[in-house]
């Protein structure tokens, strides 16, 4: 019998064969069962022994007895076979479920609502791929998806916005009691009467309150400017004054700020539109449509929850 040569490999098929034929105690029984010649299987069992040089059976009468280099040979074929089915799922999970990286930019009340929910939908749909936020202003967010550091993003529409509508949010005044009515909407000419604690310029909601203000003769009474919305809340807590902000960010902050009011907007309403965009320097993997796909349900079932416009 020849001896194995270092360039000689065995065969899978050849292996996963033997290991059948001694799981089925002998090459009559593995025919039956596996619904393959006898011949055939006697064949391949004879080109493995010869391609390493040893006897893997000895005959004992009618029955196939493994010879001691047959032992090790089972016990590494089982093991190898196992690695190689390992393998292949593995790769087609892969394939199935790329590992890759989807970057998300949001601004920070949309970070409290849909954070959480995203990061949920997005593992069930791609388990193996990984996500990373971005909070920032809108601004930043254009220029972040202009330089590819982001892949998708939802902003607040500008005239340098370019994306799909989502959504139009209404804007609330938000309170302590002393502030404001006790029930019922609010007229956006009161918020004259009100000390406002609003985000400096040139972050868009600021923008987008003068501007209506402008519109309406009105003059702001902004005795604070906050840039972080955390701080926001706390100071408005504080019953230092009102700001301007969607309804859903006191739902994402209870029971933090349970004490607070919200009143919509009215006559006229205050909205901004959402935005969603990718970035122009990067190919859609299936990652990021992945993303699009949890960004566009989530979205939907946002604007579902949150009051109409006015």
């Amino acid at each position: 019998m020849r001896k194995p040569s270092a360039e000689n490999y065995l065969s899978l098929e050849k292996l996963s064969w033997f290991t059948r034929v001694v799981e089925a105690k002998g090459l009559g029984k593995a025919s039956i069962l596996f619904n393959r010649p006898e011949h055939e299987l006697d064949q391949c069992i004879h080109e493995l022994s010869s391609e390493l040089g040893v006897e893997l059976f000895t005959a004992k009468g009618s029955d196939l007895i493994l010879t001691e280099a047959g032992t090790r040979l089972y016990e590494h074929a089982v093991d190898l076979l196992s690695r190689t089915r390992t393998a292949r799922d593995q790769v087609d999970r892969a394939a199935r479920n790329p590992a890759e990286m989807a970057i998300l930019g949001l601004p920070p009340t949309l970070a409290l609502s849909l954070a959480a929910i995203i990061s949920h939908e997005f593992r069930q749909m791609l388990p193996t791929a990984k996500l990373r936020f971005v909070e920032g202003m809108s601004g930043y967010i254009r220029e972040w998806l202009a330089t590819g550091r982001i892949d998708v993003g939802i902003l607040y529409e500008s005239p340098n916005a370019l994306g799909e509508k989502l959504w139009r949010e209404a804007l609330c005044i938000i309170g302590d009691p002393i502030f404001l009515p006790e029930d019922g909407d609010f007229p956006f000419i009161g918020l004259g009467s009100l000390p406002l604690i609003l985000p400096g310029l040139p972050h868009g909601l600021r923008l987008l309150a003068n501007r209506y203000a402008e519109q309406h003769n009105l003059k702001l009474n902004v005795i604070l400017e906050v840039g972080s919305l955390n701080m926001i809340l706390d100071v408005v807590s504080q019953k230092l004054g009102c700001t301007i902000l969607p309804s859903s960010v006191l739902r994402d902050t209870y029971p933090v700020y349970a004490g607070l009011k919200c009143r919509l907007l009215t006559n006229p309403s205050l909205h901004r539109d959402i935005v969603l965009a990718t970035s122009t320097n990067k190919p859609v993997s299936p990652a990021i449509r992945a993303l699009l796909q949890v960004v566009r349900t989530e979205i939907r079932r946002l604007s579902r929850m949150s009051p109409p416009d006015g």
